[in-house]
């Protein structure tokens, strides 16, 4: 799979997402988008200040959405090192992926 991070408040978690999917280890995650099977688009709400809101866009390689996940949440809290973009970014990861794909 390839990742597409389409703002600065997204781009702000993308490392979280990548350890996080890097740690499950059911995608391998690609660099280049032409040699992934799909693309999953991270988005991080940028509007909230300690609060995040973060979702996932399934797209094809030619840019079709084919699936979008539910919206979670995540807050600043000395669980996730006050930072409120790791907390979303592991949070769709665990609540969403890998429960929709056991």
């Amino acid at each position: 799979m390839f990742i597409e991070i389409p703002d600065e408040a997204s781009r702000a978690g993308e490392r979280y997402f990548v350890e996080s999917l890097k740690d499950w280890g059911y995608w391998h995650v690609v660099s280049d988008e032409n040699e992934a099977h799909f693309i999953i688009e991270f988005n991080i709400d940028k509007k909230a200040m300690l609060d995040k809101a973060s979702w996932l866009v399934f797209k094809t390689r030619e840019k079709k959405e084919f699936k979008k996940s539910e919206t979670y949440r995540g807050s600043t809290s000395a669980f996730n090192g006050y930072n409120a973009f790791k907390a979303v970014a592991q949070k769709v990861v665990e609540k969403y992926l890998k429960k929709e794909f056991k």
